[in-house]
Formats: C-alpha cells, sequence, structure tokens
C-alpha cells in the first residue's frame, strides 16, 4: 500500500505474515511475493500481539525489531466485540 510511507503512526493488532517486511526484501523466503501491508514504511509502529513468535507461514518477522517499532506489546487481555 502506497499510502504507509505518509502515515504517521501505524498500528498492527494480532497480524504477522500480512505485515512482514520479508514479502519483499527477502527472495530466500517462503513468504516472498505475497501481498502485504507495508505497515514497516510508517514512521512509526506499534505492535500488539500475544507473542511475538512466527505466524502462519512459521516465517520470523524482522518488523518487530525495525527502528521504528518502539513499541511491542504482549496482549493478554481477551478483546470481545
Amino acid at each position: 500500500m502506497a499510502l504507509t510511507k505518509l502515515r504517521r503512526l501505524g498500528i498492527v493488532v494480532g497480524a504477522n505474515d500480512i505485515v512482514n517486511p520479508a514479502t519483499q526484501d527477502d527472495p530466500s523466503s517462503p513468504i516472498y511475493g505475497m501481498p502485504a501491508i507495508e505497515i514497516w514504511k510508517c514512521k512509526q509502529c506499534v505492535v500488539l500481539k500475544r507473542s511475538m513468535g512466527t505466524g502462519y507461514s512459521g516465517v520470523d518477522n524482522p518488523l518487530f525489531y525495525l527502528n521504528n517499532v518502539p513499541c511491542r506489546t504482549r496482549c493478554r487481555t481477551r478483546f470481545f466485540f
């Protein structure tokens, strides 16, 4: 998504593979070429997940270790809507 680089803050809630920069940066990754939300292009990104483990693909997500991701929080509360 081209609009993400114009955003100041991106918030990721529970997603992993769909926001993985390896989809575009790592040709050796099994998810390379998969469509992704380019959240890593935001000025800052906050990630809220139950764990920092891999997603369905089993691929580690380098998004969690980027400098523009200052807040990585484990969610221990379940939200019901």
